[in-house]
């Protein structure tokens, strides 16, 4: 239905109004000073798309019966047309919000409760991971009905649920999906189970779930409770894991690092033998970003590190990943990732070995390390190929340390210069930076030497000026 051609329309009485008592009028002018008027008129219209077009024809049709010099209606013709150029921006998140804000008032007390329930697992310090999937993800490959949670947000907001049913059904599918797709001793098998664990915790306090599982425990067979506990004590087993994630975010930013090496240790050592054979920094630096929530990591940073050098030849470095601190906590910390190969300690110059390593040989080797003394390992010479140069390099643990310690200062110096303005510093859309009272700066360097053991240093902390938030 177009509103603009009827005789009368649903607030066609404020409108007239606005026109005869304004001295200057526009159209934006009329949408903000009504903004909760209009509000109520929305069930009128069961298309909403084309609310600016429906309401900018309202406002030209009122001008032409109120204004008869035809000088004036053009004037104020072409300022419409001017406005809704100039503010085409307002226009549109104007009406979005506006629709979002009818719909919120109008959504069934079941449905606001569903929204109660996705605030609190988006709150979450672990939902990061199943918040939204991205298209090319292996998610997707392996999901036949891929959802995440942004998803879910969206059709909330649409009012694409006509119970609450179906909003059950879908996060319920999340969970499914997780259990699915992942092996029961993966990181994310157990994080799944606890955001599930907090569902069902949120859920059953709706009276008329209550009222729905009371119906449904009476026709449930004794002999099943036998399994109640074990379950229980599984549950409670993934929401203490990810709790000790959450811990070691909020100490990581404190700048300790000890309960983060605990759990990288803990999370390598689950792993096959046979991949220590294949082990690199790829491989650590995703599980590294695993143990961080999403929201509150960037991998990869770009920095400008010298504005005159040309590409690929010093002009960018990359932070492996930089840890944003939190509303309460304003400190940013660098992590420098480095991943020693078993199978490089073993190599010769040449880049050939006397034997090929089984799974078992690097285990022994990965044993013997973990309790070697820091300063025998650091001793320990190291080949690896250099894709740059086409060849095998030899060094050191020690060597790469020290390479990486000073590589890390050099970061975080850039890093504390702010946004690289024609000039060294932050080059990466992800982050946004202002300026702010003084925040802290640390650093870590950290480096995993097959599975079993975990050497690290710190870096002078740095005090700098800026602030550091991401884009979402």
């Amino acid at each position: 239905m177009d509103n603009s051609t009827d005789n009368s329309y649903p607030g066609q009485n404020f409108l007239i109004s606005y026109l005869k008592k304004q001295s200057t009028v526009t159209y934006r002018g009329f949408l903000t000073s009504y903004r909760n008027n209009i509000i109520t008129l929305l069930s009128s219209y069961p298309d909403k798309t084309d609310l600016d077009n429906i309401w900018a024809n309202n406002f030209l049709n009122e001008v032409k019966k109120i204004f008869m010099d035809k000088e004036i209606f053009k004037t104020l013709n072409d300022k419409l047309i001017l406005e809704r150029v100039q503010h085409k921006k307002f226009f549109q998140i104007y009406w979005m919000q506006l629709i979002k804000e009818y719909n919120y008032k109008n959504i069934s007390p079941n449905l606001l409760y569903c929204y109660d329930i996705l605030c609190e697992l988006k709150n979450k310090p672990y939902s990061y991971l199943f918040y939204k999937y991205t298209d090319n993800s292996d998610y997707f490959k392996y999901s036949r009905d891929p959802i995440d949670l942004f998803t879910i947000n969206s059709r909330l907001e649409n009012n694409e649920y006509s119970d609450i049913d179906e909003f059950e059904n879908d996060i319920r599918l999340i969970f499914h999906n997780c259990f699915t797709n992942n092996n029961e001793e993966s990181e994310i098998y157990y994080l799944g189970k606890a955001l599930e664990c907090a569902f069902n915790k949120k859920w059953i306090e709706n009276p008329q779930i209550k009222q729905k599982e009371k119906l449904k425990r009476n026709f449930i067979d004794d002999k099943n409770n036998l399994s109640i506990d074990f379950k229980k004590q599984k549950l409670d087993c993934y929401t203490k894991i990810a709790n000790d994630i959450a811990l070691v975010y909020n100490d990581i930013i404190a700048g300790n690092i000890i309960s983060f090496k605990k759990i990288l240790k803990k999370t390598l050592i689950s792993r096959s033998r046979m991949s220590l054979l294949t082990a690199n920094e790829p491989v650590l630096q995703a599980i590294v970003e695993l143990l961080l929530p999403l929201e509150f990591r960037v991998p990869e940073l770009c920095l400008i590190m010298n504005n005159t050098a040309k590409k690929g030849h010093g002009k960018f470095g990359f932070v492996d990943v930089f840890v944003l601190g939190n509303k309460t906590k304003r400190n940013y910390v660098c992590l420098e990732l480095k991943y020693i190969s078993l199978v490089g300690l073993l190599k010769n110059i040449n880049g050939k070995q006397s034997k090929i390593p089984s799974a078992n040989n690097l285990r022994e080797l990965d044993e013997i390390i973990e309790n070697e003394d820091e300063e025998s390992l650091l001793r320990r010479q190291y080949t690896h190929y250099v894709k740059e140069t086409n060849e095998y390099k030899q060094t050191t643990i020690g060597e790469i340390l020290n390479n990486g310690i000073s590589q890390l200062k050099k970061y975080m110096n850039t890093i504390a210069k702010g946004k690289a303005n024609n000039s060294e510093g932050l080059c990466d859309e992800r982050v946004k930076v202002t300026n702010s009272d003084s925040n802290k700066l640390i650093g870590f360097i950290i480096i995993a030497i097959g599975f079993h053991r975990i050497i690290w240093k710190s870096i002078n902390e740095m005090q700098i000026n800026y602030r550091y938030d991401k884009i979402k």
